[in-house]
């Protein structure tokens, strides 16, 4: 292992950007039984460091899982960006969360600002993981996927609480096997998982508004923690992502991870370090770079 280069850690968190923090986090406190575990505002050090100056002072509230402080997700207001839909442009679309029973969930989403657009079915690649899909107010969409506690798949989290932690982050690319090569090359720790090619891909074809027989590839690439980056191969169809100016992308903006050393990071950073007091940082030296789909990753320094 090359240890002049960074490890790549467990994920640690991901922002959502939405023109309504209450209305978006209500079904994850009262259905996902998450808690609050910060109300601020985003900080000038913030904004400086995601290069997002219009989010200076903006409202933002950070839950995480139940008995947990992290994965947390953060959801910042931010003015809609009229043309965005979710899982039609390159970058983060989605997080993947465990629960431990996915029959009992739909009907806890009646009348939630949760809209169902998979229902409950195993999934083609494990007959073992069983799984539906919701898209939330501030277009986030988010995987509820139930991991068997037999050992059959054992670099997946077995969920502890009725819905539980992030434990996938997808990511949209134009190329597969360029965007896998960029993360194991710059984290050598990284060890590939899955891979399929020629799949169907509903839900991105049904996004895309394309026929629904289109073929796509998917890889996975393993990080501690048994959490994981998936890789999706987007259709031709499929665009970058339009964002305001000085404002961070709409949907899933940021995905943030563990990282052992920043000192050892080649990739270029948008801004300068910074080392950050606030929760959920809790006194860590942060840095911001992009990925090769454009995705903003955010690395925390945890020795």
């Amino acid at each position: 292992m090359d240890r002049v280069k960074p490890n790549l850690g467990e994920i640690l968190g991901a922002t959502v950007m939405t023109p309504n923090i209450e209305e978006t986090i209500k079904p994850y406190i009262e259905i996902f039984e998450y808690h609050l575990i910060s109300d601020n505002v985003i900080s000038n050090q913030l904004s400086n460091l995601w290069n997002a100056k219009a989010h200076f002072r903006a409202e933002s509230k950070i839950i995480a899982p139940k008995n947990k402080s992290y994965p947390w997700i953060r959801f910042i207001c931010a003015p809609e960006v009229a043309n965005y839909k979710a899982m039609t442009s390159y970058g983060w679309h989605s997080l993947e969360i465990n629960v431990q029973n996915v029959d009992q969930i739909p009907n806890k989403l009646t009348n939630s600002n949760f809209k169902i657009i998979g229902e409950p079915h195993q999934l083609g690649m494990s007959k073992s993981i069983r799984a539906m899909q919701v898209i939330g107010y501030a277009k986030e969409v988010i995987y509820l996927t139930e991991i068997p506690n037999d050992d059959s798949v054992p670099h997946l989290p077995v969920a502890e609480n009725f819905v539980d932690k992030i434990f996938i982050v997808p990511l949209g690319t134009s190329n597969m096997d360029e965007t896998r090569a960029w993360y194991i090359n710059n984290f050598p720790n990284i060890n590939k998982g899955i891979e399929a090619r020629g799949i169907k891909m509903a839900l991105i074809s049904d996004a895309l508004g394309i026929d629904p027989n289109t073929k796509c590839s998917i890889c996975t690439i393993r990080l501690p923690n048994k959490s994981s980056i998936e890789i999706d191969d987007y259709p031709n169809a499929a665009v970058e992502r339009e964002f305001l100016r000085e404002n961070l992308p709409p949907g899933i903006s940021i995905v943030s991870f563990e990282i052992d050393s920043l000192d050892k990071v080649k990739v270029p950073f948008m801004s300068e370090i910074s080392l950050i007091e606030e929760s959920p940082y809790e006194n860590s030296r942060v840095g911001v770079i992009r990925g090769s789909a454009s995705e903003i990753i955010e690395l925390i320094e945890r020795k």
